[in-house]
């Protein structure tokens, strides 16, 4: 159940409220596998009437969803128009075969080429369904649209979930994605070009858009990384919350401590004197200083209020408890 609590405007708050990704409860898709099992399992004891937000929330995964589909939309009915724009050959253009059946893949020529848009594939391991619907693949290499801030590329803390994610639709699909390496086509939704012209040092993306190539596991690593997630999803399944195996700190998308050195102890509710990354520095400072105090400020956990086992989680309980939940 969502709930519009900002008061948005009906245009565009039916605009976010309709979802329109295919749910189905007896499969698993490669993105859900990438969650952390607990997150799988608990979102799965949460009633759908328990599942409320404030409508709000759903705007980044709006705007992802209508670059996806406007991606997909100037592909399958504006390729060659939009070929011819970039100074490519009529041949070239005449060679692009969308979305082929697997029947009118096998019968393909060596001077065609196809490309396949929002492609979903289906396969049965160990008697679960498992399903992906990769966002672009030609020449054999799948690609994934990732419309996100600037400091995810400069990071690049999503790189092993991109290369599981990739390898999974090659898994799926390995007649038509055939490449070792996949591309995520990065669309920053917050960059600047000031910032990219002073931050060339700094890893700050050059252009608003940018091609990340990962490298991918084989077939057979995937399948076991596949078979051992799926194992643990089953073993948790009645487990008591508590014994289910903890989200972590990377999972929890969980900001760094800082470790806050203030010259007088008795004044520790203003700005610290020092912060530092490290306890063992923070110590050394001290120690190097003769006096003072240092304060561990924990990291703040900021993934929980994306989950859908948010209600029956304890441990999300913890840190809200300590002020910690975002």
């Amino acid at each position: 159940m969502l709930y519009n609590e900002s008061n948005l405007d009906l245009s565009v708050a039916l605009w976010l409220a309709v979802d329109t990704y295919e749910h189905d409860a007896s499969v698993i898709s490669a993105t859900q596998l990438l969650k952390p099992t607990k997150q799988i399992v608990l979102a799965s004891r949460v009633r759908p009437e328990h599942k409320v937000g404030d409508v709000v929330n759903r705007v980044p995964s709006a705007i992802g969803t209508a670059i996806h589909d406007s991606i997909e939309k100037m592909w399958c009915n504006h390729y060659r128009t939009g070929l011819a724009e970039l100074g490519y050959k009529r041949d070239i253009i005449d060679s692009i075969v969308m979305n082929p059946t697997p029947e009118q893949a096998k019968l393909l020529g060596d001077d065609e080429i196809a490309v396949y848009t929002e492609r979903r594939v289906k396969k049965v391991l160990d008697g679960v369904t498992i399903s992906g619907e990769y966002d672009f693949c030609a020449e054999g290499r799948v690609e994934d649209f990732k419309s996100t801030k600037t400091y995810a590329y400069q990071k690049g803390t999503k790189d092993e979930d991109y290369r599981l994610q990739g390898s999974i639709y090659r898994w799926l699909d390995p007649e038509v994605i055939t490449s070792d390496q996949m591309a995520i086509q990065f669309i920053f939704t917050d960059w600047k070009q000031s910032l990219a012209i002073a931050g060339a040092a700094n890893n700050y993306p050059q252009t608003p858009v940018i091609a990340h190539k990962i490298d991918l596991l084989s077939y057979e690593e995937t399948e076991e990384w596949i078979k051992n997630k799926l194992a643990e999803v089953a073993a948790c399944q009645d487990l008591p919350e508590s014994e289910i195996p903890r989200c972590t700190d990377e999972q929890l998308w969980r900001d760094k401590p800082v470790y806050k050195y203030y010259a007088n102890p008795e004044k520790t509710e203003g700005r610290a004197t020092k912060n530092f990354d490290s306890s063992i520095d923070a110590d050394a400072w001290l120690r190097s200083k003769g006096k003072g105090i240092v304060i561990p400020a924990m990291g703040k956990v900021r993934a929980c209020g994306y989950c859908e086992g948010f209600t029956a989680c304890a441990q999300k309980d913890e840190y809200a408890a300590a002020g910690l939940l975002v």
